[in-house]
């Protein structure tokens, strides 16, 4: 009886030792892959031209503003990728002042105060060029006295995706 509790207890214990060499003895393997890249991140080059400002008064009450929109800088660069722009003019402008917008010398619609997207080429050097003509009128019962406004003109750039 003793010698099969010997047994009983070292086949026990056996098996125990097994069972913790067997998680050892299992092959873990991994693997660790590294990937070098470079990439160019584009430069965008936008640039606006501001104009003079423009004040209207009871003897003038008509402004134009000029501005410009290219896709190149001073030194010369020119942009490296196709943006898309459109022009946002804030004001709280009431039914007294009129704006319109030209490119060109030819309208571009307004929807509420944004134009519709236009495109600087990266290709080429492009410059855009811009009047705001804004017309204060006299017929409407308020005063210009009344009337205090900063006209802003912003301009919202997006790149071309691909």
């Amino acid at each position: 009886m003793k010698n099969k509790k010997k047994i009983i207890i070292i086949s026990i214990f056996a098996i125990i030792l097994i069972l913790f060499l067997i998680g050892f003895s299992m092959g873990k393997a991994f693997s660790k892959t590294v990937i070098n890249g470079t990439a160019d991140i584009a430069k965008p080059i936008i640039e606006v031209n501001n104009g003079k400002e423009i004040e209207i008064t009871n003897k003038e009450n008509k402004g134009v503003y000029d501005f410009s929109v290219r896709n190149f800088n001073e030194q010369g660069e020119i942009n490296e990728a196709n943006l898309f722009y459109n022009i946002e003019i804030i004001s709280n402008l009431n039914e007294t002042i009129d704006v319109k917008i030209y490119k060109e010398d030819q309208e571009l619609k307004l929807e509420n105060n944004k134009t519709e997207e236009m495109r600087l080429s990266h290709s080429i050097k492009q410059e855009d060029f811009y009047k705001v003509e804004i017309t204060y009128n006299k017929d409407k019962n308020i005063s210009i006295e009344e009337i205090i406004q900063d006209i802003q003109i912003k301009v919202h750039s997006e790149q071309e995706k691909t």
